[in-house]
């Protein structure tokens, strides 16, 4: 079988499998979602993630949305602009805060 064949009998076996191709903003959109679920069953508002709070369930939230969006894949610039942080030096605390926090 040539190599162009394999490669269309794999998609349309991805295509079977998934249910769709894969979408590289549907994914991050999606993900962006989920954190905001996330935030409001740790009690928690989305609003207040996004802002310059710093109490200690805030801040655990947002280290936690860190470190999940980090795991989909997304880069620490983009990190520090969905949870409106100021610079990449900031996500990438925050990631590795969320890290200890995952461990505890």
């Amino acid at each position: 079988m040539c190599r162009t064949m394999e490669q269309k009998v794999i998609l349309t076996h991805l295509y079977l499998a998934v249910g769709q191709l894969y979408v590289p903003d549907l994914d991050k959109r999606i993900a962006i979602e989920r954190c905001r679920r996330g935030v409001v069953i740790l009690g928690v508002k989305w609003e207040d993630v996004i802002i310059k709070g710093r109490r200690g369930e805030i801040c655990d939230a947002r280290h936690i949305c860190s470190k999940y969006l980090r795991d989909c894949g997304f880069g620490y610039k983009a990190i520090s602009k969905i949870l409106g942080r100021g610079d990449h030096s900031t996500s990438v605390y925050s990631v590795r805060r969320g890290n200890e926090l995952y461990e505890v």
